[in-house]
């Protein structure tokens, strides 16, 4: 591995489930390899528009990801089905896809709380400092 601290990261985020995160217990080294650079794409997510996916708790997970750490190969980011002949991310999510087992600095957490009519949304947002280190 490489010597992480002269290492370009970049801010990453992670929407996932409130159920994820408590029945599952959040698995610090197994996070997942599918992240996204913009936030908004992570918060929706987490909070599906999908009704069978709808739920009144959502998670974003924020982090920081060294630049060797991310998935260049086009051929497991098309097996991964997140990527078209190009390697690029043809739904516009602006996903960043982690080597598997590779270090992602875990810098916070936000937690999102929906009313039962979905209409309003309060969030919380937890800072850790330092990072978290954990694994994609």
């Amino acid at each position: 591995m490489s010597n992480l601290s002269n290492e370009l990261f970049f801010p990453v985020h992670r929407g996932v489930w409130n159920s994820y995160i408590t029945e599952h217990k959040l698995d610090k080294n197994n996070l997942g390899v599918h992240w996204s650079a913009d936030q908004k794409v992570a918060e929706r997510f987490a909070r599906a528009d999908d009704k069978s996916w709808r739920t009144k708790h959502a998670v974003v997970l924020h982090g920081e990801v060294p630049l060797s750490s991310v998935e260049t190969d086009t051929r497991t980011m098309q097996q991964r089905g997140h990527a078209g002949y190009t390697g690029k991310d043809p739904l516009g999510e602006k996903e960043v896809q982690v080597k598997e087992g590779s270090p992602v600095k875990v810098t916070g957490m936000t937690k999102y709380r929906t009313t039962d009519n979905f209409t309003k949304t309060k969030s919380r947002t937890r800072r850790y400092n330092p990072p978290r280190n954990m694994t994609a």
